[in-house]
């Protein structure tokens, strides 16, 4: 009985780990104004160079936003993330963050993960987490090269 106890504990936290991971994207961000309000929006890129805001010029920090993203493809074990600073239309005319990529997802259908990415900007910078909203994926987050 014992062993079997075991055996089902060692099974609960091995399928309910919700290790998330985290990088400092720009330390001591020129983003924030003295007034401790961002002076650009943060945002990442979408189809076609677009910015999408995620975090509003103006806002007060500290300050976050989560946003929930999925695979496109049967088995994808990552997301690229392209991160900017600005308040034009199209991320040419925005400043680069950097490239992200979150590694780690567990294979599943398209669609079928659901990895919560966070975007906070405090008076420390700006940071990215992730979180495997599921519980089945180890995630780490890495800087890549444009």
């Amino acid at each position: 009985m014992r062993y079997w106890l075991g055996l089902i504990a060692l099974f609960l936290i091995s399928c309910a780990h919700t290790d998330g991971a985290s990088v400092l994207v720009e330390p001591g961000t020129a983003a924030v104004s003295p007034d401790g309000t961002l002076r650009e929006s943060i945002g990442i890129e979408t189809l076609g160079g677009v910015f999408t805001p995620l975090l509003a010029k103006g806002c007060k920090v500290p300050c976050s936003r989560s946003q929930n993203f999925s695979t496109a493809e049967h088995g994808q074990s990552q997301i690229l993330l392209h991160l900017f600073r600005g308040d034009a239309a199209l991320t040419k005319s925005t400043h680069p963050l950097g490239n992200f990529q979150i590694i780690g997802i567990a294979s599943a259908p398209r669609g079928e993960p659901s990895i919560g990415v966070e975007f906070r900007a405090d008076e420390d910078g700006i940071t990215l987490r992730a979180l495997d909203n599921n519980g089945r994926s180890r995630l780490s987050i890495a800087r890549v090269a444009p």
